[in-house]
């Protein structure tokens, strides 16, 4: 085992729909048919994943894995900004809030990420000041569909000042349900291969070509679960849109890539992401999250971390820095080696 904690920048907890109604207002309580809308594909085929429901269990599973500590993000949350009322999301966003704060409590192993509505932007900086200040969680996660929205609007800075203010990090994470482009498809092969990419893509566009960074610069922002290997291709083509189009994007005083390597921005990668190597020889080791997406259907449990530790494409202090230095520093959790 390493000499230091490994760090699990991105897991998720399965939680149930009794987890939200035990925790939204009355009327919310009388919904039957379900709080988050869904889809009918088959995940795990009977044999994938690791079929964990709620925390019991979890700890041990890190264990196994020979995770110290794992920032935790929603399953069925992921599908909030797909839920078309306005109120019923902002309960929703409050109940996994206080859901996660009490499971980071009972666990302190699993550290909760916030969520919030987008479709109310100031209730979403009151409810992100509540969550961070009574459970202390160490980021907000944003999704990136649903909404239809370009991530980098105006509309949406108030959020990202609140999440500069507290001094925790914006993490925007995909989903395989609702994702633009995914209508077209017969198979969840095609619909997650396509998701959670694309979605990502479109979102790190609008942030940097919007002027986000330069607005907020102290703002630490996290991209996860496409991969690492979108970022050069889709680094240099906004790059290269920019160098002739620059007054479109009157905002920013550089090349985007410029941002990027500033050290604001955090990617998380796929242990077996063939691409690693190659994105840290050009943009340096500091900006890469290890995930292993426990327990979902594509996670390689209990083997993420071998996976990782067992490269030869990476030296060993860049394994420490994805493990350990990276995730530490990205959520601000103050642990030592």
């Amino acid at each position: 085992m390493a000499g230091y904690p490994i760090l699990d920048s991105d897991s998720h907890i399965r939680e149930t729909i009794d987890d939200y109604r035990a925790r939204v207002p009355e009327q919310f309580q009388r919904i039957r048919q379900g709080l988050f809308p869904s889809d009918t594909w088959d995940r795990f085929l009977g044999r994938m994943g690791k079929q964990t429901i709620g925390a019991d269990g979890y700890v041990e599973d890190m264990d196994v894995e020979g995770i110290n500590l794992t920032v935790t993000y929603p399953t069925m949350g992921l599908s909030l900004s797909l839920v078309p009322q306005s109120d019923l999301q902002k309960a929703l966003a409050r109940a996994w809030n206080d859901y996660i704060g009490e499971i980071q409590q009972q666990n302190p192993r699993m550290k909760g990420i916030a969520t919030v509505s987008l479709k109310d932007v100031p209730a979403a900086v009151e409810e992100l000041n509540r969550a961070v200040n009574k459970w202390h969680h160490p980021g907000v996660m944003i999704h990136t569909h649903g909404h239809k929205k370009n991530l980098g609007a105006e509309e949406f800075w108030p959020i990202y000042a609140e999440a500069e203010r507290l001094g925790i990090p914006v993490c925007f994470h995909g989903n395989s349900w609702g994702a633009e482009g995914q209508e077209r498809w017969e198979s969840f092969l095609q619909a997650h291969t396509v998701s959670f990419s694309f979605e990502i893509m479109q979102a790190f566009l609008g942030i940097v070509t919007c002027g986000v960074m330069e607005r907020f610069p102290k703002l630490k922002l996290g991209f996860f679960e496409a991969g690492c290997g979108w970022l050069p291709y889709w680094l240099d083509r906004i790059d290269e849109h920019y160098e002739r189009r620059s007054e479109e994007a009157p905002l920013l005083k550089g090349k985007p890539s410029e941002y990027v390597t500033s050290g604001r921005v955090y990617v998380s990668f796929d242990p077996d992401d063939a691409m690693l190597p190659y994105c840290m020889d050009r943009y340096g080791d500091d900006m890469w999250l290890f995930a292993a997406d426990y327990p979902h259907w594509d996670t390689i449990w209990p083997n993420a971390t071998k996976e990782v530790r067992e490269r030869t494409d990476i030296s060993e202090d860049q394994k420490r820095k994805v493990f350990f230095d990276n995730c530490n520093r990205f959520y601000s959790l103050g642990l030592e080696a």
